[in-house]
């Protein structure tokens, strides 16, 4: 665990539960790709960089979910790096109340206010500074999370942050947290046309590397569309969102927790927006109930 792994003289990778990525210039500058899930983490990515004799110049981060920017604010304190985010993840990362905020719609209940949901806050910069390095290019994958981004190497060898899972997780979970369906099937789209050139790899942060991810992309994509349908037949005739979170979690064999419910809650959601959008879905309010109905 937390093995550095050279993929080319310019990009590496740290084998973790939320796998980073390490871009380093001709000069030792080193940019890591997110950076973990806690202040644990961080110090662990530190010392990988400090041992090869490379100065942390900034993050590059994927997006604000707090597995990925766990060990910012140790490692900004620390080095004074600099952390760079798309303009909605920026948001999040300075305020990381902001993600169970989104799935509560209020103000958090605490079982959803601990640090597997809330990293320690960090000042990020836009991808518009200038000590952003420019020669690594900015992918939109957004979707799982409002401005998740990936990025690509000058090797060639992309990192695709969270947009993908295993068929092991899809199998046992089925619904994985999303905040926007379309959104993530155009990035899901964007990805099945991607090719790396030989030596270089997809670097995924909860997937096998691999060289190639047309199968897996797939895959997700079927998943999402059986869900969608699954909804949409679901709302044959009018449910409340709690009725349709109950027939969810029993078809597809999940147990219900308050963190749980607040993250599929939310995923339901926007599959319930992604189907309006399709004109497939529409709202109904009776006896001061909100009900969901496919048309």
């Amino acid at each position: 665990m937390y093995e550095l792994i050279k993929v080319s003289d310019c990009t590496y990778y740290i084998d973790c539960p939320a796998r980073m990525g390490i871009f380093v210039r001709e000069n030792g500058e080193a940019y890591l790709i997110d950076s973990g899930n806690d202040k644990d983490a961080g110090k662990k990515a530190k010392r990988i960089i400090e041992g090869e004799g490379w100065t942390l110049k900034g993050i590059l981060t994927t997006h604000s979910h707090a597995d990925h920017i766990g060990g910012c604010n140790y490692l900004q304190t620390q080095t004074g790096c600099k952390v760079f985010a798309s303009p909605m993840e920026k948001a999040y990362a300075e305020h990381p109340v902001f993600m169970p905020i989104s799935l509560y719609g209020g103000n958090p209940h605490k079982e959803i206010r601990h640090k597997d949901m809330i990293a320690k806050p960090c000042d990020a910069s836009d991808f518009d500074d200038g000590d952003f390095p420019k020669e690594v290019e900015v992918i939109d994958l957004s979707g799982h999370a409002p401005g998740q981004v990936g990025y690509k190497m000058p090797d060639g060898s992309i990192f695709l942050a969270d947009v993908l899972c295993t068929k092991e997780t899809l199998d046992k979970y089925a619904i994985v947290y999303l905040y926007d369906v379309a959104a993530h099937l155009e990035s899901l789209d964007r990805v099945a046309q991607m090719t790396v050139p030989e030596g270089a790899i997809f670097i995924l942060a909860h997937c096998p590397v691999a060289t190639d991810v047309t199968e897996l992309t797939a895959y997700n994509k079927e998943k999402i569309l059986e869900i969608a349908e699954f909804l949409a037949a679901a709302c044959t005739e009018p449910k409340t969102l709690e009725q349709l979170l109950a027939e969810a979690f029993e078809h597809y064999g999940l147990k219900m927790n308050f963190a749980q419910h607040e993250l599929i809650g939310s995923t339901i959601r926007s599959y319930l927006t992604y189907l309006e959008q399709q004109g497939r879905m529409e709202i109904r309010i009776e006896n001061n109930y909100l009900y969901y109905q496919a048309v």
